[in-house]
């Protein structure tokens, strides 16, 4: 995995702002739904091109205080249209998890806040070059609080160090209450989609290297080495593969779409030097069409610390080391196959592995006879060791009282005292909760009665345990 790291790992630096006022702003902030009012964040974007970062800093006004204060230096580089993301200290699990990327935030007391504060940022001279929120104002009571909710600056908007709301969308009082994803939010942050000057609006998918836009999204068959009928649509998330082949380095790489479909028609086929596709945040491939992906690296499908579902459709991924591959099966790659057939082969160190779950619905392993997933080595396992030859799981259509396995999520993971524990595709009545340890000993048991779950492990010695719920196990880690 060392070396998959090495070769592939976007470099996903925080960007950072510039030199002059005008080339840096805020653009949103967010109070979170999860244990503790977790995560706060707060979304920086870049104008212009900044040599030096360290010429701002953020600060914070908090309840009705007048002082700025919880000084948040920036440091680094940035270019023009990237995005810095500034969370509370200890909230990058919780930021990943709630949002599920694999950014790395910067942590600071900054975003210390409670939905009715004031954020600044300020230059070298310390003067003040962009504001949200009335200076010196307690926000409780306006029509800018944020309490469990969020802001989000209009595009085309320019920094002010007077506070305009007419510049702000907010999404209102307790609009994130309960909610466990922002993909699931009813009115989900906006997180990464403002823009500003001209009409070309850039998407976080890259497709043979290049960034898609505005301005290519409707035909992507012209980038080099696409060819067949190859699109995305922003407003539906979609990108289309129609009868496509990809000649190419980095085939495929979702950096921000949160839960892209990628639509397959007819038979398509990609080769690539690097990777066929890696997806940072939550993606879908599904459709009645095929994809067969063979990398002449290390890996073909990277799930980095984000889940992916396959739908209904044919895959076959090959590549020199690993077929279908996490970043180290335990940052949230889940792999959800639901009624579909997965050829995967990685005949140099496993076909499907570093993966934190597989949930199979309507779906199982077929080959190698006797293979399954294995939670101590985060992948399809047979005999107590990987496998390298290739791994099929087939469709079960046709057995009609099949049900779904419940699709688990658990955080804090780690954790101290409590877990939460959150069911979605379930039916909770007469469902329970297990918890295994590493020597398959029962130690706890307890009834499901809400889609969302409190388990007490404040009394289990520390370790990794295995929670298991219908069909589905998940590992959790006691500090």
């Amino acid at each position: 995995m060392i070396m998959k790291k090495a070769l592939l790992l976007m470099i996903t630096v925080l960007f950072a702002i510039g030199m002059q006022a005008q080339d840096l702003m805020i653009t949103g902030v967010f109070d979170g739904p999860l244990p503790g009012g977790k995560p706060k964040v707060l979304e920086l974007y870049v104008i212009n091109d900044i040599a030096d970062l360290s010429v701002y800093t953020v600060k914070s006004q908090t309840n009705a205080n007048t002082d700025w204060g919880n000084d948040c230096n920036l440091t680094g580089s940035a270019s023009a249209g990237d995005f810095i993301y500034i969370t509370g200290e200890d909230h990058t699990a919780d930021f990943n998890a709630y949002f599920e990327n694999s950014l790395i935030p910067i942590e600071s007391t900054v975003v210390n806040i409670n939905g009715d504060d004031r954020l600044a940022i300020f230059n070298a001279s310390d003067a003040m070059v962009d504001l949200f929120g009335e200076d010196g104002v307690d926000g409780t009571g306006t029509e800018w609080e944020y309490l469990d909710g969020w802001v989000y600056r209009n595009n085309n908007s320019t920094p002010t160090t007077s506070f305009n709301a007419a510049d702000w969308t907010f999404s209102g009082v307790n609009a994130n209450d309960d909610q466990t994803t922002n993909a699931a939010a009813p009115n989900p942050f906006p997180i990464g989609e403002y823009t500003q000057g001209g009409s070309t609006t850039f998407y976080d998918l890259h497709i043979a290297g290049t960034q898609v836009s505005s301005d290519n999204a409707n035909d992507l068959s012209v980038l080099p080495g696409v060819s067949g009928t190859v699109s995305y649509d922003n407003a539906t998330r979609t990108l289309t593969l129609d009868n496509a082949t990809m000649e190419t380095g980095a085939a495929i790489e979702n950096i921000g779409v949160y839960n892209l479909k990628i639509n397959l028609i007819g038979t398509n086929t990609i080769n690539a030097s690097v990777f066929c596709l890696k997806n940072h945040v939550s993606t879908k491939i599904e459709g009645e069409g095929s994809l067969k992906a063979v990398s002449s690296n290390s890996v073909s499908i990277y799930m980095y610390r984000a889940p992916l579902t396959i739908n209904n459709c044919t895959i076959e991924a090959e590549a020199v080391s690993w077929g279908i591959a996490g970043n180290d099966g335990v940052s949230g790659e889940d792999l959800t196959i639901n009624k579909a057939l997965v050829k995967a082969t990685g005949s140099g160190a496993a076909s499907i592995a570093d993966i934190q779950s597989l949930t199979m619905n309507t779906c199982k392993i077929t080959a190698p006879v006797g293979a399954a997933f294995d939670e101590n080595l985060h992948g399809v396992a047979l005999d107590g060791s990987l496998v390298t030859e290739q791994v099929v799981i087939e469709s079960t259509e046709g057995i009609e009282d099949i049900e779904y396995t419940p699709v688990i999520s658990v955080y804090p993971n780690p954790a101290n005292n409590f877990v939460n524990i959150s069911l979605e595709k379930a039916n909770i009545n007469g469902l329970n909760l297990q918890v295994y340890d590493m020597l398959g000993k029962l130690v706890h048991t307890q009834e499901i009665s809400a889609k969302t779950t409190q388990l007490d492990i404040s009394d289990l010695d520390k370790g990794v345990y295995l929670l298991k719920i219908g069909n589905t196990i998940k590992r959790v880690i006691k500090e």
